[in-house]
């Protein structure tokens, strides 16, 4: 039996991570049953029975709060990993990596395959930029532990051009394989309704799924919220609620927190717009998903913009704002209201080429070649 170790550093909030591997796992049981699957982490384990053997090193509830808090969690297993796991890792066949920063085991690398999602010399520009210098500096550190990773690995994936061209220097094996949706799953539901959530029907309601912070512009949207004139429209945050933040709900915006994927598609169906102001982003899956239940888009450039802009912007002007990184808020208000007044119908986009199906194929061969 072929043995395989999956070495990730998240908790089971990061439903996007499973879903990603769950996809993969479950479409290669189906053909494969001499394979063997098996999870190492210090911080957390899928919300769900995934893999066939989990090892978990459990830390003080105080240590795993501090570490994700300053998202020192990647760096943090990267030291500890193979200090509880290093002789049990050896009778792998083949290692997983999934994260950029994660788990430089040195010689065992060499059997190692990495997963790349994205890479942390982006945003250390990007912050360095902005004249945010301690947030670059940080990512600048990471980029050091993650250039090991680069050189150790034998093999590397991402979900990009772009990251492959960032990496490109230091492993010439890299290739590319895209995200996607799961379109028999991520569908519009018509029998759900604005007031199965306590809204109106005259309400403008968008939503933003993934963590409410300074990389995705809480800020900004904080701002948008503040300065809209109009009080029909409102913002569904999928998202933490951040502690320093209150009263937010006074602006329109309101937190969802530890939903399911049904529950989240729900709230997609009874939505009016998908706003996506991210500072940097390697591939965008909840952009697939809001494309899948007909929402228009107002996006920054990231990475999924590549297919958005090639296949479909022109194709659905009205309905697709991509935007370049952006500082001034008040244009993201001017391409609001513009959507509201236009009162747009849901709209059935062509995205086949994005399907999971087209997707899974690429990705099996990392476990099972």
């Amino acid at each position: 039996m072929k043995k395989v170790a999956v070495l990730y550093s998240g908790w089971s909030g990061y439903w996007w991570i499973y879903t990603f591997f769950r996809d993969i796992i479950n479409d290669i049981k189906k053909e494969n049953k001499d394979i063997q699957i098996d999870i190492f982490s210090i911080t957390d384990l899928p919300p769900w029975k995934l893999f066939d053997n989990e090892y978990l090193i459990k830390l003080p509830n105080f240590l795993k709060k501090f570490l994700f808090k300053f998202n020192l969690h990647i760096p943090f297993s990267s030291l500890f990993i193979p200090f509880f796991f290093l002789k049990k890792l050896k009778t792998y066949d083949k290692i997983i990596l999934n994260q950029e920063s994660a788990f430089p085991l040195w010689k065992l690398l060499k059997k190692s395959i990495t997963i790349i999602h994205w890479t942390s010399n982006w945003p250390a520009r990007y912050w360095w930029n902005k004249k945010k210098y301690l947030y670059s500096i940080y990512f600048y550190l990471l980029h050091l532990n993650c250039i090991l990773t680069y050189k150790f690995s034998n093999k590397i994936y991402t979900v990009s051009e772009y990251t492959k061209n960032l990496i490109k220097n230091y492993n010439k094996n890299i290739k590319v394989c895209w995200w996607w949706v799961d379109l028999d799953f991520w569908r519009y539901n018509d029998k759900v309704s604005k007031k199965d959530f306590w809204f109106n029907n005259k309400d403008f309601l968008m939503i933003f799924v993934w963590r409410f912070d300074t990389w995705k512009w809480k800020e900004d949207l904080i701002n948008i919220m503040k300065n809209i004139k109009d009080k029909n429209v409102k913002l569904i945050c999928i998202s933490k609620k951040p502690d320093n933040f209150k009263d937010l709900e006074k602006i329109n915006i309101f937190f969802f927190e530890n939903i399911n994927e049904n529950r989240l598609i729900d709230l997609y169906s009874i939505s009016d717009l998908f706003v996506f102001p991210t500072k940097y982003e390697w591939y965008g899956s909840v952009i697939a998903e809001a494309l899948s239940i007909w929402l228009p888009i107002v996006t920054t450039n990231v990475w999924l913009w590549d297919i958005l802009q090639n296949k479909y912007e022109n194709k659905y002007k009205k309905y697709l704002n991509i935007l370049d990184t952006l500082d001034d808020y008040k244009k993201y208000i001017n391409i609001i209201t513009k959507i509201k007044e236009n009162n747009l119908e849901k709209i059935k986009y062509n995205i086949e080429e994005i399907n999971i199906q087209n997707a899974l194929h690429c990705w099996k061969k990392v476990f099972i070649d």
